[in-house]
């Protein structure tokens, strides 16, 4: 027999949950009746196969999370029959923006190192570091000329200047730029792989690899014409490449590029979700979702105009739209949008830091910060 102990679910907001009985069970439904108020629910049936899945919160048709309440002294050896015992029903919450946080001039890159959010402003030359617990900027340091894209390796946060072709290097701990690294020219953003971090340089068509070992460059590795943006998948590094409308895929291994994959017009940023990498078609208002197993292209899916940047927070991939002051909210599931937030003006990219999606909005100089954690 499973069992289960007894646990009383609260959401985000301490707001208390509604209990619901079961009655009238079918082989494809049943009924759940609010037991203070007697409101009728429908609801689809458990079977002993996707117990193991209640408790993460797995999501119906209707949208609301069922998770189980069992008291353990009462539980019969059928689980179907403890499940009688009660449910607890969880409207899953609403994906809104929190806050709005002011920044520097023209936020573009931003990124989480497991403390603080880093928000690079291209025009004040400068990276506001705000704290999630509080919503509120600690500090913020001055940085090369154009800052742009931002990443983190585990120990430094890497800051790619646009307009001085470099990188700045800050130590978390002490919140201060430790070195700068010349790297190609404009360079774009930077993302790393667990052994070095890739600066993609625009007008240099290459990317540089660095060392986070020795803060050096040990080599530059040629891609395709004016990249953006780079991801990692465990495997590979994928490179969008905004002037040739495809992404060059390079194995870390031996540092070199194995394929080339033709996607939409302008591609821009990229993320991966554990299943798919997805790449931004700035020009084409669309999304390549591309199949690490095949390197192909698998789905293109529309979203709002102008899209920039995206991010996964291990439900969602978020994509900004540049364009139309919003947010596209895709299911990787589905492979659909199943929503749009409206945000501030011009978003440009954004995080997830395990509790918000943060977004860069380049037109009101701020971040918006969307609430993602509905989750039970």
């Amino acid at each position: 027999m499973q069992k289960y102990q007894q646990i009383d679910w609260k959401d985000r907001a301490g707001t208390d949950l509604f209990r619901y009985e079961k009655a009238n069970e079918t082989s494809s439904s049943i009924e759940l009746t609010n037991v203070p108020t007697a409101i009728t629910e429908p609801g689809t049936p458990y079977t002993p196969e996707n117990l193991g899945h209640i408790e993460t919160g797995i999501y119906d048709l209707f949208q609301k999370s069922k998770t189980v309440r069992i008291n353990n002294s009462g539980a019969k050896n059928d689980p179907l029959l403890s499940l009688a015992l009660g449910l607890v029903y969880r409207e899953k919450k609403a994906l809104a923006v929190a806050k709005t946080i002011n920044v520097g001039t023209i936020p573009y890159g931003i990124c989480y190192d497991g403390m603080y959010v880093y928000v690079t402003n291209y025009s004040s030359a400068n990276v506001s570091i705000i704290d999630p617990a509080t919503l509120a900027i600690v500090t913020t340091i001055s940085v090369g000329a154009n800052p742009i894209g931002v990443c983190y390796d585990g120990t430094y946060v890497y800051v790619a200047n646009n307009g001085s072709a470099n990188v700045s290097v800050i130590d978390p701990a002490t919140l201060a730029v430790v070195t700068t690294i010349s790297v190609g020219s404009e360079p774009q953003h930077c993302c790393y792989d667990g052994t070095y971090v890739y600066v993609t340089n625009y007008t240099s068509n290459n990317v540089s690899v660095i060392d986070p070992a020795t803060l050096t460059v040990v080599t530059n590795i040629s891609v395709g014409s004016n990249p953006r943006d780079g991801c990692y998948d465990g495997t590979y590094i994928y490179v969008a490449n905004y002037g040739s409308n495809n992404v060059s895929v390079i194995d870390p291994a031996t540092l070199t590029v194995v394929t080339t994959i033709s996607v939409g017009s302008r591609p821009r940023g990229c993320c991966y979700d554990g299943t798919y990498v997805w790449v931004v078609n700035d020009n084409s208002n669309n999304m390549s979702v591309i199949d690490p197993a095949t390197l192909a292209v698998v789905i293109t899916i529309s979203v709002g105009s102008g899209p920039r940047g995206c991010c996964y927070d291990g439900t969602y991939v978020y994509v900004t739209n540049n364009g139309s002051a919003n947010v596209s909210v895709i299911d990787p599931a589905t492979l659909t949008v199943v929503t749009t937030i409206s945000v501030g003006t011009n978003p440009i990219y954004c995080c997830y830091d395990g509790t918000y999606v943060w977004i860069t909005n380049s037109g009101n100089n701020n971040v918006s910060v969307i609430d993602a954690d509905f989750n039970p």
